[in-house]
């Protein structure tokens, strides 16, 4: 289903949308201040979101047809205006934290060698949720053990492959 990423990123920042999101090509994306540090999108009004996180959930999912070189390009320009690399969206998650979330190993390989910080803890906002007060290591094994303890069915497909993501958090951790 083409909306299911973004449905999944969008229920997971908390934005809850009243209607169905328009068709991806019916949506406009704008810098909601002086810095273009926040984006706003003509479907979500008047949220807007770290501009950081809008391209690691791009990179993920590809909806609106970026290049990952425009991607790298873009993250790389946002840090250079300053923009921060670690500020959180409305779940509470830093870049790094949604793109392990998405199992994206390429971005959050990028966001470590650019200065992301993976003992950043997840701050809920004193909201329950087993992902609260937890790093990027222990979110990283959290989805493991959670993906790993679900009841499965033979039929089922398997789980994501984290295997890359967890080879670049190790190396991180190595140096």
């Amino acid at each position: 289903m083409l909306f299911a990423p973004f449905l999944v990123f969008t229920l997971l920042s908390t934005t809850v949308l009243a209607a169905p999101p328009p068709a991806v090509n019916e949506v406009t994306i704008r810098y909601s201040d002086p810095a273009r540090c926040r984006v706003q999108m003509s479907n979500t009004a008047p949220y807007s979101m770290p501009w950081i996180h809008f391209l690691v959930s791009e990179h993920s999912y590809s909806l609106f047809g970026f290049s990952q070189q425009q991607l790298k390009n873009e993250l790389i320009q946002a840090l250079q205006r300053g923009c921060s690399i670690e500020e959180r969206d409305l779940a509470g998650l830093t870049p790094l934290q949604a793109a392990i979330m998405f199992n994206d190993a390429e971005m959050a390989d990028l966001l470590l060698k650019h200065g992301a910080d993976p003992y950043a803890l997840i701050d809920r906002g004193g909201k329950p949720s087993k992902a609260h007060g937890k790093n990027s290591f222990e979110f990283f094994e959290l989805l493991e053990q959670a993906e790993a303890g679900q009841a499965r069915k033979p039929s089922d497909k398997p789980f994501r492959d984290r295997s890359r993501l967890k080879k670049v958090l190790q190396d991180y951790r190595n140096r």
